[in-house]
Order: C-alpha cells, then structure tokens, then sequence
C-alpha cells in the first residue's frame, strides 16, 4: 500500500472525532448518514491519527460529505 496525494474540490462535510477501532466505523457511518438524511452525498472518509493510537483504538475523524449544511 502507498501514500497518494489528491487535491480535492471544496465540499461541506459533516465531521465527527471519535477514539477507537476500524470495526466501530460502520455504526457511526450509519449515525451520520441518519443525521444528514437526504443531505448526505456520497462516500464516507476517514482520517486516522496514528500517534493518538493506543491499546483502546486510534483517534480518527469521521466526514460524510453533504449536498447542504443541516
């Protein structure tokens, strides 16, 4: 696995930082996906702190773009 570098365009997001494991990732996906209802638009992403990482997980922002603020 590399490391790639992308511009991305400016997008509104909905964020979310949370201490834990890969596998917690679904069921908070699903909490914001609720939450923006059909302002939701499109993939997921996540971005992982690797030296916040310890024995209980990592802490990682979680960002479901929107269509609009909600």
């Amino acid at each position: 696995m590399g490391v790639a570098y992308k511009k991305l365009e400016d997008q509104i997001v909905l964020t979310h930082s949370i201490h834990g494991k890969i596998e917690d990732l679904p069921e908070v996906f699903a909490k914001m996906r609720s939450v923006a209802g059909n302002s939701a638009n499109g993939v997921p992403m996540v971005v992982l702190h690797f030296p916040l990482t310890d024995k209980d997980g990592r802490t990682m922002d979680v960002c479901l773009p929107l269509s609009e603020k909600v």
